[in-house]
């Protein structure tokens, strides 16, 4: 159950934080990057 509980409460993580990254991506997130490497 343990699994299946982790399973579920790390699915729902990662659809929103990928959108949020994806757009954080087109707003310039790559000019940050360069700038923090």
């Amino acid at each position: 159950m343990a699994g299946r509980l982790l399973a579920q409460e790390k699915a729902p993580p990662p659809p929103q934080a990928k959108p949020i990254q994806g757009r954080f991506a087109v707003s310039g997130q790559t000019d940050l990057f360069k700038d923090e490497a």
